[in-house]
């Protein structure tokens, strides 16, 4: 008796259930934890921009990303100008609704990591059945890439999740005919439902490309994709002249109102820095000299670490099998399931939009999560790669139980490495505790948001160009001080800022540099020794 349909709807809902939990599980993953770990500055830099998009008026942060820290308004104005700003929104509100708090900053980037895998397994179905898509899913779910950094609040996880949104209505918009009646040469996954173009699939391609815009700049390279395959289509009559306005017009609108709230909100409306600002991810001034040898070791690490051995193993078997299979069944039609089956547009667009990305940012040599827009198309190129390993493997042994021991062995070993090396990212540290225990310590001494004195600035220029901004040297360092601050550099400097400052706050190690400075605050001052700072008492006199 045949599987009946609701049967084969609710074994795909608790497939994909198990797969979501799986990534859930490592996303939700000490979600409490301080801003210690690996890149986590990203997520206490955009903790720290939503409390000051939450406390400030509108008419001084711009709805951009604002440089401040604790309850008063600062002097200056200083944004983060030459990113979107979503994230910021997203996090801000978050903490809202929710309350500030490590855990609440994380939120936005998981719900996107979670909402992407349902869209990429609904969209690898439509294309290749249930099979390809679980597949895809479990890789998915295990790849460090995402495992990992799917939780940090930075542009990556919203960006990504509008253009697999975005795909996923072109998907339904462009490609709603892609099975046609053809002869079939081998036995099909499993049934592939047809793709209905409706009104949910249209606004969610447009949606997804504002909304990529909108998160990241990957998202432009995203939106240029799909614009090139609607201009292909287009010339095959596959799509209205309608819907090509619509894919060119929609991202050039948000692009430009983009642009517009950077330049106007960001920098006051000072066009000339827009080159500056465009190429400030790649043309960053005052960077290291670093040679192409170690840009190459860097890149080449940080892709093992991210997609595992088992998994660029798999990926190159694809590549591989395409090649030689398409030398070889030329003129040949295969059916959605099979291991030469064509890869969808909307993968490529994908593929494109995080290869791109990853070659035009100079961070990249620096940075692991640059590897982020490639997460999908790693993980589907995996996947087929399991179906091109087996089929290499039935046709060598001559036997069909040599496809699903490869297959198996090349899963399990990609999940296993997957988990243990997202276990390592998740032990790492970047930022010293004890930077955190002191700042938690001096709120619970002096009281929250209380003004103290700094001996050094705890935000540092840097310039792109033309462009020059400030920005926090370690964003944990703003995010657990969170309180006004003024610097001083000598004892009258001090004793000028002290009728609004009680408290000068400066490492151990900077004032035993600076003995005479050291004598003359333990002349007139009481201090305590927390950790490896000092805290003055800068209107007390000393016992």
């Amino acid at each position: 008796m045949p599987a009946s349909p609701d049967g084969d709807a609710r074994a795909r809902g608790l497939v994909s259930l198990i797969l979501l939990a799986l990534l859930a599980a490592s996303l939700l993953r000490d979600i409490h934890e301080p801003f210690w770990g690996l890149h986590d500055f990203n997520t206490a830099d955009h903790a720290q921009f939503a409390r000051a998009m939450r406390r400030l008026p509108p008419s001084f942060h711009k709805f951009l990303p604002t440089y401040a820290v604790g309850l008063r308004q600062p002097d200056e104005e200083h944004h983060y100008a030459h990113h979107p700003p979503l994230i910021t929104w997203l996090v801000a509100a978050s903490q809202t609704a929710f309350g500030d708090a490590e855990w609440t900053a994380r939120l936005p980037p998981i719900l996107c990591s979670l909402a992407g895998m349902i869209l990429l397994m609904r969209l690898v179905r439509e294309f290749h059945g249930d099979a390809t898509a679980v597949l895809v899913g479990a890789i998915y779910a295990v790849l460090p890439i995402g495992a990992f950094f799917g939780r940090m609040a930075n542009h990556e996880a919203p960006t990504l999740f509008f253009s697999l949104l975005a795909m996923w209505g072109w998907a339904g918009v462009a490609y709603r005919n892609r099975l046609d009646a053809a002869p079939v040469t081998a036995p099909r996954e499993s049934a592939s439902p047809p793709i209905a173009a409706t009104a949910a699939r249209r606004a969610a391609l447009f949606v997804g490309l504002a909304g990529a815009i909108y998160s990241g700049w990957p998202g432009v390279l995203m939106a240029l994709g799909t614009a090139v395959d609607a201009l292909r289509l287009r010339r095959r009559a596959a799509i209205t002249s309608a819907t090509l306005a619509l894919v060119l017009l929609v991202p050039a609108a948000a692009l430009g109102l983009l642009l517009i709230h950077l330049i106007e909100g960001g920098v006051g409306g000072r066009w000339d820095l827009l080159p500056a600002l465009l190429s400030a991810r790649w043309h960053g001034e005052g960077a290291e000299p670093i040679s192409a040898g170690q840009i190459a070791g860097t890149l080449w690490s940080h892709t093992i670490q991210n997609f595992t051995w088992p998994g660029l193993a798999l990926i190159a078997a694809f590549f591989v099998g395409r090649f030689i299979g398409g030398l070889t069944s030329r003129g040949v039609s295969v059916p959605p399931g099979h291991a030469q089956a064509p890869t969808p547009a909307p993968i490529w667009i994908l593929a494109f939009s995080g290869a791109a990305y990853l070659c035009l940012v100079h961070q990249a040599r620096v940075h692991h999560y640059w590897w982020f827009q490639c997460w999908p198309a790693a993980a589907y190129f995996a996947a087929r790669g399991l179906f091109v390993a087996g089929d290499a493997a039935a046709r060598l042994f001559r036997r069909a139980t040599a496809s699903r021991a490869v297959q198996t062995l090349g899963l399990g070993a990609t999940i296993v490495c997957g988990l243990l090396n997202t276990d390592v990212y998740f032990h790492h540290v970047d930022y010293p505790p004890n930077e955190v225990y002191f700042w938690n310590d001096l709120s619970r001494a002096i009281g929250p948001h209380t003004p103290v004195i700094l001996r050094q600035d705890i935000r540092k220029r840097q310039r792109y160009g033309s462009y020059e901004h400030w920005w926090w040297a370690a964003p944990a360092t703003a995010y657990y001080m969170d309180r006004p601050y003024v610097t001083a550099q000598s004892i009258d400097d001090i004793r000028r800022h002290a009728a609004a400052h009680r408290w000068f706050v400066s490492p151990q190690a900077i004032l035993d540099r600076e003995p005479a400075l050291r004598d003359a605050l333990d002349a007139i001052c009481p201090h305590r020794v927390m950790g490896r700072y000092v805290v003055y008492d800068v209107r007390a006199p000393a016992e």
